[in-house]
């Protein structure tokens, strides 16, 4: 396994999300380009994944964007 994905992939995950549709499509295109399907790649970076989704969520209960609070509820989602 590449370092360099293990490192930029679970970023890649939660960006691909952005509000800025710019953003998330190129966050998407790595992600989509760095994994095989999601969920392998969910099972594969989980340990990554698990911390920053956490992070964002009690973030994102003092968020004033709803936008925030929505993603950081929805990536949760993904991992159940």
């Amino acid at each position: 396994m590449n370092v360099n994905l293990v490192q930029v992939l679970p970023l890649a995950f939660i960006a691909k999300s952005d509000e800025d549709s710019a953003v998330a499509a190129l966050w998407g295109e790595i992600w989509e380009e760095g994994t095989t399907s999601i969920s392998a790649a969910l099972r594969m970076y989980m340990a990554d994944l698990v911390p920053l989704i956490t992070a964002g969520t009690a973030f994102a209960l003092h968020a004033p964007s709803v936008h925030t609070k929505v993603l950081c509820f929805l990536l949760l989602l993904c991992l159940v």
